[in-house]
């Protein structure tokens, strides 16, 4: 048991007999930190600078839900989405988490209060999704 505002080392990994340079561009570590099925913490790591990564289009779906004055955005991308930014075009908000990253096949739900006045299409509408892969520009091939 680790108290209240304690650090303790869990485990300690050693990648180097794994790494190959030539895949360091293609790889991340992901932490995942649970209380029963409750997903409390997630961290990732990379082996290169993030500008360096060879990130794929996430395709990022997202299910939104309006209830009692809240937006509930429910975000699932299909490969690894590095510092995921989501706005409201033409809204203030503060989201409960913003620019964080999203492993491929999981899911992330984030609120945010809705503005006054707009319903649940204008929300849908105005939702805008943008992780570091849209940062730059693609070749043809979409890589």
């Amino acid at each position: 048991n680790v108290a209240a505002s304690e650090a303790a080392l869990l485990v300690e990994m050693d990648f180097t007999g794994e790494m190959k340079s030539d895949l360091s561009r293609d790889l991340a570590f992901v932490a995942e930190l649970r209380q029963g099925t409750e997903l409390v913490s997630r961290q990732s790591a990379f082996f290169v600078p993030t500008k360096h990564l060879n990130l794929r289009d996430p395709e990022i779906q997202t299910n939104i839900k309006l209830e009692a004055g809240s937006l509930y955005i429910q975000l699932f991308a299909h490969s690894f989405a590095r510092l995921v930014e989501c706005a409201l075009e033409d809204a203030d908000v503060v989201f409960s988490d913003n620019y964080f990253d999203l492993p491929a096949n999981r899911t992330a739900t984030i609120t945010c209060p809705v503005p006054d006045g707009w319903k649940l299409e204008d929300a849908v509408k105005a939702l805008r999704i943008s992780s570091v892969y849209n940062s730059y520009a693609h070749g043809a091939s979409g890589t």
